[in-house]
């Protein structure tokens, strides 16, 4: 995202070397507009630009929940250490000054691409590991020791060779149900409040 022509067509050339699909703005609302139409993993910024600065739009992608985790390299002219350290207040992951080095953009490029990638996977995992804990506290939720009782007296019965007999009782006041199972004389299965 650059005002400045040239300067977009060297970055657009860089990027192409690397392998990779340069998507360009020249300016921040159109940015903004691109973001919002399809997926990006790398925002490189100007800071000085009209309609809309590269201040600006560091702050709304940074503030939109869908955008923020996408990485944004600033390239700018701007020496000012305040403007510098404010973009990365921002949530800036890098700063490159122009004219900048085509080795350190690349190196920098890479190590933003990588570091998103590791978050990506980590958000993914995280993801991963609560809709498991939803599934799990549901079940747990649905699975109280009635149907296990049901469920372990019926498997028994099916495959007994034995005569079974059954005995249920349940205890008054919610405290749970003691279930005892007979094959002819002795007991082969008690399910009682905490153990099965």
């Amino acid at each position: 995202v650059d005002d400045n022509v040239s300067n977009l067509d060297v970055l657009t050339r860089r990027i192409q070397r690397l392998g990779m699909e340069p998507h360009t703005a020249n300016d921040g609302q159109l940015a903004m507009v691109r973001l919002g139409e399809e997926p990006f993993d790398l925002v490189l910024l100007d800071i000085m630009m009209p309609k809309m600065n590269g201040m600006q739009v560091l702050s709304k992608i940074k503030e939109d929940p869908e955008l923020r985790n996408i990485p944004v390299i600033i390239i700018s002219a701007v020496e000012d250490t305040s403007s510098i350290a404010r973009c990365i207040e921002l949530g800036a992951e890098d700063f490159l000054a122009k004219p900048f080095n085509p080795q350190i953009l690349q190196a920098r490029i890479s190590a933003s691409l990588e570091k998103k990638q590791l978050r990506d996977k980590a958000d993914d995992f995280l993801e991963t590991q609560s809709k498991l804990n939803r599934i799990s506290n549901e079940l747990n939720a649905r699975l109280n020791i009635g149907n296990v009782a049901e469920i372990v007296l019926t498997w028994a019965m099916e495959h007994s060779t034995a005569h079974l007999g059954m005995v249920g009782r349940l205890l008054g006041g919610g405290r749970g149900m003691k279930v005892l199972a007979i094959a002819g004389d002795s007991p082969v299965l008690e399910i009682g409040r905490a153990h099965v």
